[in-house]
C-alpha cells in the first residue's frame, strides 16, 4: 500500500468538521464523534485542535472535551494549533512572529494550560506551498523580488491592489500575502533555488514545530495512548458484568505507573496538583511532556551515553525522595512526588 507521507504508516488521521461551523448540523457531528453525549468513549485516542484565535466556541469545547476519570481525552492528550498564523496581524512581515507571541501566552495560561498539553503557531498555506513549489512560482517571486521593495510593499497592501498592479493572481491563492511578501524576502536576501526557497518557507511556516510536537506528545506515547482506549471502551462493556472484569479493569487503570503519569502530568497542567513554580517543569519533563526519551526525561541530549543518564537518574531520584518527605508539601503535593519517586526509579532500572 502507498502513503502519502510514511508518518501515515503509524497514524491514523481523522478530519472532522469544525465544531463552529456556520452549519449546525455539521459542527454537531464534529462534537458527537468527539464527546458523545452517553458514556460512549471518543474514537480518537488524541486531538489535534486547529482555531484561529481562542475563541469562546474553542473553549468551550476543549472544556467538554476535558478528562473525565480516565474515561475522557486528557489535556495530555489535546494539542492545539493556531492555524492560520500568518493571518495574525493582517499578514505583516512579522506575522509568525507575532503568533508564536501569542501561542506562547496561551501555553502559559493557567485556564488553557488544563485544556491542551500545548498550542503551537502554524502557517498551514505557507507549508503546504513550501512542499509543493514550483519552479515556474520561483520565477515569478524572482521577477517581484527585483521591483523596489517600497513599490512592491505597497501593492502588497491589499489582494485586489497587487492583482491590478502586478497580476500574479494564482500566486496569491498559493502564498498570500504573506508568503508573497516572505518569499520575495527571502530571493532578496540571497535564496536562489527553488529547493532552498521551499525549505525555507517549510521552516518559516512553523510546520516543523508541530511535528516535533506531534512527534513527542503523540507518536511516542502511541502505544500507551490506544491502550488506554482499549481499556476505557472494555471498562464501559464490563460496567454491567458479574464475574469481575470491571474490577480487573479498573485495577489496571488505577495501578499502571504509566497511566498514573498521565493523569499526574493533567492534574499539574490543569493546577488540580500544585507544586512549587521552580520544580513544575522538571516535574513535566520527567512525565514525559518533552518525550519519552529516558536521556530527554532527564534533561539530557537525546544521545547521552547510559552511564550519565544512569548518574541522572539516581540524582533525581535523590532529590525527589527529598521533595516527598517535606513536611512542608500538603497531601496533594506529597504523592505526586512520590509518582515521580516511581518515575525515577523506572528510569534507573532501564540504564
Amino acid at each position: 500500500m502507498d502513503w502519502p507521507t510514511r508518518s501515515l504508516r503509524a497514524t491514523t488521521l481523522i478530519d472532522t468538521p469544525g465544531v463552529a461551523s456556520v452549519n449546525a448540523d455539521v459542527s454537531a457531528r464534529a462534537e458527537r464523534f468527539l464527546d458523545p453525549d452517553d458514556d460512549t468513549p471518543t474514537e480518537a485516542d488524541a486531538v489535534v485542535y486547529l482555531m484561529r484565535h481562542l475563541h469562546s466556541a474553542d473553549a468551550d469545547f476543549l472544556e467538554s472535551f476535558r478528562d473525565r476519570g480516565v474515561a475522557r481525552a486528557t489535556a495530555v492528550t489535546t494539542v492545539a494549533v493556531l492555524s492560520r498564523a500568518d493571518e495574525i496581524g493582517g499578514g505583516r512581515a512579522d506575522a509568525m512572529f507575532a503568533a508564536r507571541g501569542i501561542a506562547t501566552r496561551y501555553r502559559s495560561e493557567p485556564a488553557l494550560r488544563g485544556l491542551c498539553q500545548n498550542v503551537v503557531a502554524v502557517a498551514g498555506l505557507l507549508a503546504h506551498t513550501g512542499r509543493t513549489l514550483r519552479q515556474a512560482e520561483f520565477a515569478a517571486l524572482a521577477e517581484l523580488a527585483a521591483v523596489p521593495r517600497d513599490d512592491l510593499e505597497k501593492a502588497l497592501l491589499s489582494t485586489d491592489r497587487f492583482t491590478r498592479l502586478h497580476g500574479h493572481g494564482e500566486l496569491v491563492i498559493r502564498f498570500g500575502l504573506f508568503g508573497i511578501r516572505l518569499a520575495t524576502s527571502l530571493v532578496r536576501q540571497g535564496t536562489r533555488t527553488p529547493a532552498e526557497l521551499a525549505d525555507e518557507l517549510v521552516v518559516r511556516s512553523g510546520l516543523r514545530d508541530l511535528q516535533k510536537v506531534l512527534t513527542t506528545q503523540f507518536t511516542e506515547r502511541r502505544d500507551l495512548l490506544k491502550a488506554r482506549s482499549a481499556l476505557v471502551a472494555l471498562d464501559r462493556i464490563t460496567r454491567l458484568d458479574d464475574r469481575g472484569l470491571a474490577r480487573d479493569v479498573e485495577r489496571i487503570l488505577a495501578g499502571a505507573h504509566e497511566f498514573t503519569e498521565l493523569r499526574l502530568l493533567s492534574a499539574l497542567r490543569s493546577g488540580t496538583v500544585t507544586l512549587p513554580k521552580p520544580l513544575v517543569k522538571e516535574a513535566e519533563r520527567l512525565l514525559g511532556d518533552d518525550g519519552g526519551a529516558a536521556p530527554v526525561r532527564l534533561g539530557l541530549p537525546a544521545a547521552a551515553d547510559p552511564r550519565a543518564t544512569r548518574e541522572a537518574a539516581l540524582a533525581a531520584l535523590r532529590r525527589w525522595h527529598e521533595h516527598a518527605e517535606n513536611p512542608a508539601f500538603g497531601r496533594r503535593a506529597a504523592d505526586a512526588c512520590r509518582v515521580l519517586v516511581r518515575t525515577c526509579e523506572g528510569l534507573v532500572t532501564r540504564n
